[in-house]
């Protein structure tokens, strides 16, 4: 026999349906006792009675109805309990199993986590050293081309106007050679550090030779000394005029640099974040909780916790945060559960 509901059908055995029997036997007396309370009204004392009469009839009933309840149900929780226990004792050990599995896969994720971070750390830290590098070489480099575009040219020729001997001639040379910025500290534009100087030099010294000869130079000596000051003087710019083109070649070489280096950024944090994607553990998903350490450090927009807010947060941010991580006095904990 069996006993349709709404939406299923429920089997039901000789046992139970006798069972059930037994509790129905006592519907048609509920139904008239029942029908007889509510029609009673009490107005005297002759209705009360009745009405007290019928109240014992019908809790008397209820209470039968219960113990018949009571009786036939507790064969099936013992039943019940026998088979949750049994159940139990059997899936003891498999619950404890899946439990260590998804602990030993939670704790590796952890340590995955950590070390794709370690890996972004230190290629971020390798990234940024190379782009200090890039920085300090540029300025480095604009610095020595300031000196000798700019500060050299204007030194020299304050102090190739002081001369008024020979003498002092030689004490210019002298600088020049011994005490002048060292060519060490000129890197890659040495060379041409060397040539402006070599270039000094020999304009100085057609000077002393003025001051030497000054007196018993013929015309035609004269302007050949005045033809070499000449020379030298187109020399030193066409000199000029290339140390300002290779000003402008290392500025344009410097934001290459630059520009190839923000690439180089953005393609190891690309590589990075697909590895991250690529090698997440399967059949893990990471959940982030907070939780209040700091009510003095809370910003108004979090003071009286707008878990919706922080939770936005959360989601919007949730590839940059760090397990631990302290915002505004709320503290992000990454929680990783593993699904079956």
């Amino acid at each position: 026999m069996a006993k349709k509901t709404d939406n299923q059908v429920i089997q039901v055995n000789t046992e139970l349906q006798k069972n059930l029997n037994a509790i129905e036997a006592f519907k048609s007396e509920a139904v008239q006792i029942a029908e007889m309370c509510k029609q009673i009204i009490v107005n005297d004392e002759s209705t009360l009675a009745i009405a007290q009469q019928n109240l014992s009839k019908a809790t008397s009933l209820v209470n039968s109805i219960e113990k018949h309840r009571k009786e036939i149900k507790q064969p099936y929780l013992d039943a019940t309990k026998q088979i949750d226990g049994l159940a139990g004792e059997i899936s003891s050990p498999l619950e404890e199993a899946i439990n260590h599995i998804k602990a030993q896969v939670k704790n590796w994720e952890i340590e995955r986590i950590k070390r794709a971070e370690k890996e972004k750390a230190e290629a971020e830290a390798k990234l940024k050293a190379e782009q200090a590098a890039a920085e300090k070489k540029k300025a480095d480099n604009e610095r020595i081309l300031k000196f000798l575009n700019k500060t050299l040219p204007e030194w020299f020729k304050t102090e190739f106007a002081k001369l008024k001997t020979a003498k002092e001639c030689d004490a210019l040379v002298g600088y020049i050679n011994t005490e002048l910025y060292p060519e060490e500290k000129m890197g890659e534009y040495a060379g041409q550090y060397r040539e402006m100087k070599s270039n000094y030099i020999g304009i100085i010294e057609l000077k002393k030779q003025q001051f030497i000869s000054a007196e018993f130079m013929s015309d035609e000596e004269k302007l050949i000394i005045k033809q070499k000051e000449e020379l030298a003087a187109q020399k030193e710019a066409l000199a000029a005029r290339e140390r300002e083109i290779a000003a402008e070649e290392e500025r344009i070489k410097q934001e290459k640099i630059a520009k190839e280096l923000a690439a180089k950024a953005e393609e190891e944090r690309n590589r990075l974040a697909a590895e991250e994607a690529a090698n997440k553990t399967t059949k893990t998903r990471r959940v982030w909780k907070f939780e209040l350490v700091d009510k003095s450090k809370l910003s108004p927009e979090w003071t009286t916790i707008d878990e919706a807010a922080v939770k936005a947060y959360m989601s919007e941010n949730k590839e940059s945060l760090k397990d631990g991580q302290i915002i505004n006095g709320v503290k992000f904990i990454l929680d990783i559960t593993v699904v079956s």
